[in-house]
């Protein structure tokens, strides 16, 4: 089942990309959908290479500094930081957050989880304050 799930999301992945181009948006939901069933299964560095993609399509189509790349560095980080890549995390995180505090509502989800990943960051590295 898990299988055949996969293959569905790589058969829709591939035939979207084939239809709107390499860097289309519409690919994006789908890249964090096989994102999310790689994390699940444990496949932490296909799961990074995925986000990279869609935060390498979101600056593509809306530029470096769209909320839509902010929530694909957040997204991109929060596997860094599943894999102990806290130092990889960081600046994305950083980033994002400026981004998304220019961009969006003070209590857009974003925020929030970007906040969360930059505490679980600093309590990685024994900062607890």
């Amino acid at each position: 089942a898990e299988g055949s799930e996969l293959a569905r999301l790589a058969e829709a992945l591939a035939a979207t990309e084939a239809a709107e181009g390499p860097t289309s948006p519409y690919l994006l939901p789908l890249i964090e959908e096989i994102a999310r069933f790689r994390l699940r299964q444990g496949a932490l560095a296909e799961a990074a290479e995925l986000r990279r993609r869609a935060l390498d399509i979101a600056i593509a189509r809306f530029g470096c500094e769209s909320a839509s790349a902010a929530e694909a560095m957040v997204a991109l980080a929060l596997v860094a930081i599943d894999r102990r890549r806290y130092l990889d995390a960081e600046p994305l995180l950083i980033a994002a957050q400026i981004t998304l505090e220019e961009r969006v509502a003070p209590d857009h989800p974003a925020i929030a989880t970007a906040l969360a990943a930059l505490a679980r960051v600093a309590l990685a590295r024994g900062n607890a304050a």
